[in-house]
């Protein structure tokens, strides 16, 4: 109800944008994330839709939360390039009409597990970028443990772990690494 209320009121939502930045870039948080992974931790490069769905699925089914390294400093992928709405989605999505992509009459801008659903958020019958961003943006804050600006340079598999080079910052550890860039 509360991430509801935050989507629909058009002074609440460049708020919480403006607060998960803020959040994701606070240089002591991801500095504690970065060193409390271990091998065996799934990293995911990227924070995209691609991001949020694999999060999100994988946190439902009991797993413990992957990190995402985003690239920019601004997470939710192409969706999130501007705070402005520039592009409507084309698609069957509808409110109220969530499911799985594909299915007959279900929307295909559903994102599995997210806390809102974009059709959802604007309750128009075409939804915005602005409006996808945001249902990534949340779905990844519940679901995932991200670090901004983290440029990965190389990644190389090293007996039973993966090394991770992030521009400017100590090699990283990680049991999996899912490339959704």
């Amino acid at each position: 109800a509360q991430l509801t209320g935050i989507a629909l009121d058009p002074y609440a939502r460049p708020f919480a944008d403006q607060f998960l930045d803020a959040y994701w870039a606070d240089e002591p948080r991801q500095q504690a994330v970065l060193r409390s992974g271990g091998s065996s931790r799934e990293v995911i490069i990227g924070g995209g839709f691609h991001a949020a769905v694999y999060a999100a699925v994988r946190v439902l089914s009991g797993h413990r939360k992957p990190l995402v390294l985003e690239r920019n400093d601004r997470v939710g992928g192409t969706f999130a390039m501007t705070t402005q709405p520039t592009f409507y989605l084309n698609s069957r999505n509808r409110a109220g009409s969530g499911g799985l992509a594909g299915d007959q009459g279900a929307s295909l801008n559903y994102l599995p597990g997210a806390p809102i659903q974009a059709a959802n958020v604007s309750m128009t019958e075409y939804q915005t970028n602005t409006d996808m961003a945001l249902v990534i943006r949340l779905a990844l804050a519940q679901f995932a443990d991200v670090v901004t600006n983290a440029d990965v340079v190389s990644v190389a598999r090293g007996g039973a772990a993966v090394e991770i080079q992030i521009d400017g910052r100590p090699a990283l550890l990680a049991g999996r690494v899912i490339d959704a860039r």
